[in-house]
């Protein structure tokens, strides 16, 4: 039941970010501004966290915020939200055929910023599993810890 449950809330997920980056573009040509664009972003960003964090629970009744489903959360929406802004920067361009230079700091240090949430995000979760690991094997009887 719970992995139905995730997967509905993945394809809703995925048809309410489409949908406002869609009507963003949308808007952002019919109105001849950026505005749309840059109210879209912090949507995606919202909607996603709180559809990840929805997503990671493991009971349906009660709401139980773990590190490992926070971690999830943030790794996910800061993934997501730079795919969407590198989307929308790199192949949406109206005037320039350059990016302005504030847009290509932004999108270099958002490329830095994705990098390190993955990096943490995979590092911590290996840690977490080899301590686990190491926890286990400290209570079973009869087996030797690793030094």
């Amino acid at each position: 039941m719970k992995q139905r449950t995730g997967a509905i809330i993945g394809i809703v997920m995925a048809l309410v970010i489409s949908t406002v980056v869609g009507g963003a573009v949308f808007l952002a040509w019919r109105w001849d501004s950026m505005a749309p664009l840059s109210a879209s972003v912090p949507v995606v960003a919202i909607f996603t966290f709180v559809g990840l964090l929805m997503m990671t629970q493991t009971d349906d009744k009660h709401w139980r915020i773990t590190e490992s489903s926070l971690r999830a959360a943030i790794a996910g929406t800061v993934v997501i939200a730079y795919l969407v802004v590198t989307g929308l920067v790199a192949f949406f361009t109206v005037y320039p055929k350059e990016m302005p230079p504030i847009t290509q700091m932004m999108i270099t240090n958002l490329t830095t910023i994705a990098g390190v949430v993955i990096a943490s995000y995979f590092g911590a979760s290996a840690y977490v599993q080899a301590r686990s690991k190491d926890d286990d094997s400290k209570r079973t009887p009869g087996s030797t810890p690793l030094a």
